[in-house]
């Protein structure tokens, strides 16, 4: 899977165009809900002869409930609406 970086440009001027993604999810209850907590990792890197990954322009998002916080950031609410589409695609199909 490759993720086009929105903001490629290196430390040094180099160009990293893409995202690696390492995503994390888990629901859990809580009370009368359900509560998601949520970990995204994005890395630039680079493909020339190999892959080179700048891993001092990595950025962690961590969200205790995404849930309870995608009520006041529209953003990751299409994130998280996306996430459980696709899943429930995929699922639905290979049932």
């Amino acid at each position: 899977m490759a993720i086009v970086n929105p903001q490629p440009d290196g430390p040094d001027g180099s160009l990293w165009p893409w995202l690696a993604v390492s995503l994390s999810l888990m629901t859990r209850a809580e009370g009368p809900v359900m509560a998601l907590s949520l970990a995204v990792t994005l890395t630039p890197y680079q493909v020339s002869d190999d892959i080179q990954m700048l891993p001092q322009g990595q950025r962690v998002l961590l969200w205790g409930d995404a849930v309870k916080a995608s009520a006041e950031d529209p953003k990751l609410a299409r994130f998280l609406q996306a996430i459980e589409t696709a899943g429930q695609a995929y699922l639905s199909e290979v049932a």
